[in-house]
């Protein structure tokens, strides 16, 4: 042990080593990541030294074992955060060593970081409490021919375990003997990624220097499994508790919760193809009463297994099991969980509830604020023409939810109010929130609906995140897409009931803007009857919009830019990528491919070159013109 680690005699003490873990391993990020994982994959219970989850240095010039005992490196404030004290009169020094100082190794600049040695660990923790197995488990090692290579199993009940180290400073591979498990999928829990079928060969895996992996080898594992195809749950999730509902969302619970969080959000088919949820986090929660119930609005981040975290809002609300289908006049709410033990009940989307509506209009209507379970703020606040849209106080708006096919939740307050309930939230002014206060207050038109009032997620030092939008309500008869189809529905029906015609000649697809050349014929316009105008006016429409965001000089970030040959070229990038992206795909999946579709996709995978050669206009042609502000 001396020689490995303790070269020099300081470090030596007693029969021990007086060293923290990073200075022991020469602060080396993948031997650190390396004893880590193996400290929380082998049997026992794993112990962390305080400072060893941030890379803690030591000073081995204290004595005796004073030399791991400086204090916790909190902050780059005063003492490292541990104490607003004179600095002479702390018990030890903190480390002002160079590769290790207060100001560079602290908990407040890596918490700050995903990607830092305290976030590693963080994940690290969460994802050994998911699996029983390294708890109490049983232990089977396994014994390669490359002895630089540590594979054991741990398996409990009807979970199985595959860990595969590498003790080397170089590359490895290794042939491991799982002829037991035949026609398994290893999936690798840290990212969910599945592996090739272990078959009657030895499995082969090649590891890169210090690397370790997890692999979960359950006989349970589907050997035809793909990340698009993945079995989703068709039942609500069960909570099992004794305790009130509300007690889910603190510490002791918060497991049970994102557990049946996930099963939720897998039935909503929250993912793409290829793209698998890994996990769902509780990151805070906000109590809102209504009536007399309460509600909890739902703060929670869904971790894939490629891509970046996403932000969701979840509004939960209880009720008993004899009541949960009296909750919404519509029918029953969509059940995000079923409780069992206790007083039971569901849990479902509180935005089916009408008296939670109502309670988030008066929330937004009086400027309300809720504080959370980490410190967060929920911000309500009304515009400055709030009352005049919303019209006399006394009068009740009674809620309706809109039907869509969007992912946000729409309701309709009487014919005065609409509120936008967004799911997924990002940090930052929101574009409708900040297009809806421009057309509100720069260029107010009926035809636009004026900005009524806000609902905003805060957290101290990030920007805020935007929960809800309320707009004055525009009445109307639909959208223009099912306009568009029930125009066609009745131009079919009466082209089937005319003689036939002779066909009129195809026109070109590149006639310039506003061009007659071709003008619709006469026997096809009597059918059209009034769309045309419709459409005309849809159009100016949507210019005046474009003239409204062009013309707004005294707002920054509405200034149009003139279109670069950069931003020429980042749009045929774009579009380069997602043509390779389709293509690949093709080409992956042609076995998969209908009979009847093959011929087509192969036109279309020959047609590549053909395609990426109209793309490279964009880069030969130079725009001259202007962009503006993107809406939708």
């Amino acid at each position: 042990m001396y020689r490995a680690f303790a070269h020099d005699r300081r470090a030596q003490v007693n029969l021990g080593i007086r060293r923290r873990l990073a200075p022991l391993l020469g602060n080396n990020r993948r031997r650190i990541e390396l004893m880590n994982a193996l400290l929380f994959s082998l049997p026992g219970t794993p112990v962390i030294y305080y400072g060893d989850e941030i890379g803690l240095g030591d000073n081995i010039y204290l004595g005796d074992r004073n030399g791991v005992r400086t204090p916790m490196q909190w902050s780059a404030d005063r003492n490292a955060g541990f104490s607003r004290a004179n600095p002479q009169k702390l018990f030890l020094p903190i480390i002002i060593d160079p590769e290790y100082h207060y100001e560079a190794i602290n908990v407040q600049a890596q918490q700050n970081n995903p990607s830092s040695l305290l976030w590693w660990n963080k994940r690290l923790i969460s994802l050994r409490r998911k699996h029983k197995a390294f708890g109490r488990g049983s232990i089977e090692f396994l014994h390669p021919a490359n002895n630089r290579i540590l594979a054991f199993i741990r398996e409990h009940e009807h979970e199985r375990l595959l860990v595969v180290a590498n003790l080397s400073r170089f590359v490895q591979y290794v042939e491991l003997d799982l002829s037991k498990y035949p026609g398994v999928v290893p999936v690798e829990l840290f990212g969910g990624t599945p592996f090739p079928r272990i078959g009657a060969t030895p499995y082969l895996l090649t590891l890169s220097p210090h690397a370790i992996y997890w692999f979960s080898i359950s006989h349970d594992n589907c050997p035809d499994r793909v990340p698009d195809q993945a079995v989703r749950p068709s039942e609500p999730p069960e909570i099992r508790t004794n305790r009130n509902w509300e007690l889910l969302f603190d510490e002791s619970g918060a497991r049970q919760l994102e557990k049946a969080l996930l099963s939720h959000f897998n039935r909503e088919h929250v993912t793409g193809p290829w793209r698998v949820l890994r996990a769902v986090r509780l990151h805070e929660s906000f109590r809102l009463t209504y009536g007399n119930a309460a509600a909890r609005l739902a703060i929670v981040e869904l971790d894939f297994n490629q891509g970046d975290p996403e932000t969701r809002v979840v509004p939960l609300a209880w009720a008993s099991a004899e009541e949960d289908a009296l909750r919404a006049p519509g029918g029953q709410p969509p059940i995000v969980a079923r409780i069992s033990g206790g007083s039971g009940g569901v849990l479902f989307n509180a935005l089916h509830v009408p008296a939670f509506c109502d309670a988030i209009l008066n929330a937004v209507s009086h400027d309300e604020t809720a504080v959370g379970s980490e410190g967060g703020e929920l911000v309500a606040w009304r515009a400055a023409n709030f009352d005049a849209i919303r019209g006399p106080a006394d009068e009740y708006l009674r809620p309706v939810a809109i039907p869509s096919e969007q992912s946000n939740r729409s309701i309709r307050f009487g014919d005065r109010l609409i509120l936008k309930a967004y799911r997924r939230i990002e940090e930052g002014l929101h574009p409708e929130l900040e297009i809806g206060r421009l057309l509100t207050t720069a260029d107010p038109r009926p035809c636009v609906a004026p900005l009524a009032g806000v609902i905003e997620y805060r957290q101290h030092g990030r920007e805020p995140m935007a929960l809800a939008v309320v707009h004055g309500y525009v009445g109307n008869e639909g959208d223009a897409w099912q306009h568009t189809l029930d125009h066609l529905s009745a131009f079919f029906e009466g082209v089937a009931t005319m003689p036939p015609l002779d066909p009129e000649p195809t026109p070109p697809l590149s006639l310039p803007l506003g061009s007659s050349a071709h003008p619709v014929p006469e026997s096809a316009a009597n059918l059209i009857h009034g769309y045309v105008d419709t459409v005309r006016l849809l159009g100016q429409r949507l210019g005046e919009l474009h003239l409204a965001l062009a013309c707004a000089s005294d707002h920054p970030e509405f200034a149009p830019e003139a279109v670069s040959a950069q931003y020429q070229r980042s749009i045929y990038q774009s579009m380069r990528n997602i043509l390779f992206d389709v293509t690949s795909k093709l080409d992956r999946e042609k076995s998969r491919i209908p009979p009847d579709l093959a011929e087509l996709a192969t036109q279309v995978r020959q047609m590549r070159g053909t395609i990426l050669n109209e793309f490279r206009v964009l880069t030969q042609r130079r725009i001259h013109g202007i962009r503006i502000r993107c809406h939708g």
